[in-house]
């Protein structure tokens, strides 16, 4: 069980290096001792972020299209949540680190108590695929979302 539990941390681990790789050499690529470069790649950066908070998430639930990667693509929503919440709570926990660290690369960290299980089934469906989820990661975040999800 501790190989286990080792294989895992070191599996989880080795993913957010090899996703974090290219935003920090980007960072470091594009900072500056001089203060003209850097004010530039600030204010790249603050007009990034401004576009990405801007998409509305109304238009994530809108999308009923589940994309063919996402596990439970033919399970109806009320079997997904069951299922979601029988999983272990190893793995709703390593989802919690999962969403701190993927979801927020592109927007803030979603809290799981904001929105009711079934519209995170939804957004997952969505933005499982968009932030490049394996299997495992997508089973653990959604797990989790739906685990602390809105009652």
């Amino acid at each position: 069980m501790k190989k286990l539990i080792s294989i895992i941390l070191i599996t989880f681990s080795l993913s957010i290096l090899i996703n974090c790789s290219p935003k920090v050499a980007k960072k470091t690529a594009s900072s500056d001792h001089g203060g003209a470069k850097k004010e530039v790649a600030v204010e790249q950066q603050k007009s990034e972020q401004v576009e990405v908070k801007q998409v509305p998430v109304q238009d994530v639930n809108a999308v009923n299209a589940v994309t063919p990667n996402t596990p439970f693509a033919g399970v109806s929503t009320d079997e997904q949540i069951t299922m979601y919440n029988d999983m272990a709570p190893l793995r709703a926990e390593i989802g919690k680190k999962l969403v701190s660290v993927r979801c927020s690369k592109c927007h803030g960290t979603p809290q799981a108590i904001s929105k009711p299980a079934e519209t995170w089934i939804h957004i997952m469906q969505i933005m499982g695929p968009r932030a490049k989820l394996n299997t495992d990661e997508y089973l653990e975040v959604t797990a989790y979302m739906v685990q602390n999800a809105k009652k």
